[in-house]
């Protein structure tokens, strides 16, 4: 979610968003962002981008525990992402 919140920043200007705010947009099915002016922005590529950058950092951190010895024969995901990164995990 702070890859989300760094890329509006940085791209967009948009400063202060809140984590809340932030988890809204992951949540959207058509992400936008209004810029002054009347501009629609589409962010649906930036949330991609974080939804992926996270699947990726959940599958190393079960791949690290993996290693250590606590392999398990079934991951159970729970949270306000899992339905989210569903998708992505099982594609890992």
């Amino acid at each position: 979610m702070q890859h989300l919140i760094d890329a509006l920043r940085t791209q967009y200007a948009v400063d202060g968003l809140s984590l809340h705010a932030a988890d809204s947009l992951l949540r959207e099915t058509h992400p936008s962002l209004w810029m002054p002016g009347g501009q629609q922005v589409d962010l649906k590529p930036l949330v991609q981008e974080a939804l992926d950058r996270a699947a990726r950092a959940i599958s190393s951190f079960v791949e690290r525990k993996r290693e250590e010895g606590r392999a398990f024969v079934y991951h159970l995901f729970t949270g306000g992402g899992a339905f989210s990164l569903r998708d992505r995990l099982e594609q890992r």
